[in-house]
């Protein structure tokens, strides 16, 4: 055999062993690639079981429902690429998936490897709201509201006031049930905000600018399309929108949100409301809409009979109190405190929220 001979026998083997080599890459990259698919396969398995899960937790069942939904919606729901087998976990307001698949490989089995076990995590939770829409234009001071917390108004109703008559809650008896407790959010409390002036407005039929009567009926009957995200400076008004009668009555029967402020007087430029007011908005609460009632009767206190002075002391005029009751106008409301009130475009940074806060679900992990 001459040298040529030797030589060409070489390089064939050296070829061989080259393309050997190269289909064990190929192969391998295949493999690779099949794995990392169903890898971001598992991701939104793992994703959408937890944002079940949580949603279950949102609308106030238990955490066997959160479970069982979690597990639904990472295995069992529709067909492949969804899970195999998933781990969950519930907490006192999150859940956690580990949506895990085993994924027959092509090359793997040469080296003894003919399966790999692929597995993704997610976590989300229910918690108070960072943003949130479908609001209504009614706003409230959080002080006042939890004072209203505070007096049980998740079982009684209470009177958002709206009537030209300018009520003193130390003057008259704001206390409806007789529980010790003020029933009565009068105008300072309370607010009516233009919804079209926070950025990021939806397509939506309320989208003429302002707080005039017809503006904010128009938010009362269909909710805001807007987004917004806490906190948040909005232009408002706190004078009265008796107009909003028939939107009111409309809205019977249904829960909706309600901004709550912290403070008034921030910097908005968009405003287009003539009052000037602005609300700072830190949280959002609910409310479940009992009706407009045009005949809320307020009645004077009858002030204690002072015990008479010594003789000869000096007695200043007495103020003159009310004599006759108060009849006005308000929307009449209660709180709901169930902890299932939430928003379906909005997030959480996942702390939780008290039974009356708006809620939403985000994945946090």
């Amino acid at each position: 055999m001459n040298l040529f001979t030797r030589q060409r026998g070489q390089t064939l083997v050296w070829v061989a062993f080259a393309l050997l080599g190269l289909l064990l890459v190929i192969g391998l990259a295949i493999d690779f690639g099949l794995v990392w698919t169903e890898r971001r396969h598992m991701q939104n398995a793992a994703d959408a079981g937890a944002l079940a899960g949580a949603r279950e937790l949102c609308l106030g069942n238990s955490a066997s429902a959160a479970r069982q939904k979690a597990f639904e919606y990472a295995v069992t729901r529709n067909h492949r690429p969804y899970a195999q087998e998933a781990t969950i976990t519930v907490g006192s307001n999150t859940v956690t998936v580990v949506a895990i698949e085993r994924v027959e490989v092509f090359f793997g089995g040469i080296f003894g490897i003919p399966t790999v076990t692929v597995s993704a995590d997610a976590t989300a939770a229910c918690g108070k709201v960072t943003s949130a829409c479908g609001l209504w234009p009614v706003a409230f001071d959080i002080d006042r509201w939890r004072y209203l917390v505070q007096a049980s108004r998740c079982n009684q109703p209470f009177y958002v006031w709206d009537d030209d008559q300018i009520v003193d809650c130390k003057v008259y008896d704001c206390d409806l049930n007789n529980d010790g407790y003020d029933d009565v959010v009068v105008g300072g409390d309370r607010g009516w905000l233009d919804l079209s002036g926070v950025p990021g407005l939806y397509n939506h039929v309320c989208l003429q600018p302002g707080c005039g009567e017809r503006e904010v009926e128009c938010w009362i009957r269909n909710n805001s399309g807007t987004r917004i995200d806490l906190p948040v400076c909005i232009s408002g008004d706190s004078g009265v929108k008796a107009g909003v009668k028939d939107g009111v009555n409309a809205r019977a029967g249904d829960t909706v949100a309600v901004p709550l402020f912290s403070s008034v007087g921030c910097t908005n430029p968009s405003g287009n409301c003539p009052g000037g007011l602005t609300y700072w908005i830190t949280s959002v609460g609910c409310i479940r809409v009992v009706g407009w009632d045009q005949n809320v009767r307020l009645d004077p206190i009858e002030l204690p009979t002072p015990t008479p002075p010594p003789p000869g002391t000096v007695v200043p005029t007495p103020t003159k109190k009310p004599r006759n009751p108060i009849i006005g106008k308000a929307i009449v409301a209660i709180m709901d405190c169930s902890g299932s009130c939430m928003t379906n475009c909005g997030g959480t940074s996942g702390e939780p929220g008290e039974s009356w806060e708006y809620r939403a679900v985000s994945l946090i992990k």
